[in-house]
């Protein structure tokens, strides 16, 4: 059988006029079919992943919400606590002050309140001794230098009627100047520096509460 007539079954058999051609109509070309495949598999795994993302995202925003709730919470918590403490405390204090009897220990802060309340209250009932008496009773001599010695006259300026240094106590200071201090005065000041010493140790007491 010569040439011409194997390759004329050839082309019947492959149904094709011309030899090495696909037959019409069988498939599409290889390569659009894989690119097709690849596109649908990316796409696929896009909306896999952009799915996945929003679940993490919708899980972040519970786990915000929910810290959110638990700082609110313990933020009145540590409030009530805090009101809590603050209350037992001044109660504490004050029956330890009024001197009743407490079942439970006393903490540090409210002994340390009850001594310091118990100084300030010596201090103002504490009456000048009789040593300080004598002493402040009398003429007293000092030198002042660039200030106004007198204490009448220290505010108001240098008065010549003043009863303590008849106008003596001037603005550049006078040396070796003698005033009398009144008994009326003298209690005065004792009075006042002991009130003074009493609210001090009232407002380092409530410091450090």
């Amino acid at each position: 059988m010569d040439n011409n007539k194997i390759n004329q079954m050839l082309l019947a058999a492959n149904g094709s006029n011309h030899v090495g051609e696909y037959p019409s109509g069988s498939y599409s070309p290889m390569p659009n079919r894989v690119g097709s495949v690849h596109a649908v598999s990316d796409l696929q795994e896009i909306l896999k992943l952009k799915a996945q993302v929003e679940q993490l995202q919708q899980e972040l925003s519970a786990e915000q919400e929910m810290v959110s709730n638990y700082h609110d919470t313990n933020s009145a918590l540590a409030a009530q606590v805090e009101q809590l403490q603050r209350t037992t405390f001044e109660v504490v204090c004050a029956s330890a002050i009024l001197g009743v009897p407490i079942h439970e220990e006393e903490s540090h802060k409210c002994l340390a309140a009850r001594d310091a309340e118990v100084k300030a209250l010596a201090f103002e009932q504490a009456g000048i001794p009789k040593k300080a008496k004598a002493g402040c009773i009398g003429e007293f001599k000092f030198t002042i230098e660039g200030a106004r010695c007198c204490p009448e006259c220290y505010n108001n300026g240098p008065a010549n009627d003043c009863e303590m240094c008849g106008g003596e106590s001037g603005e550049n200071g006078v040396s070796d100047l003698t005033v009398s201090v009144p008994w009326d005065l003298c209690k005065e000041i004792w009075l006042t520096m002991n009130q003074f010493a009493a609210n001090e140790l009232r407002q380092q007491a409530k410091a450090g509460a």
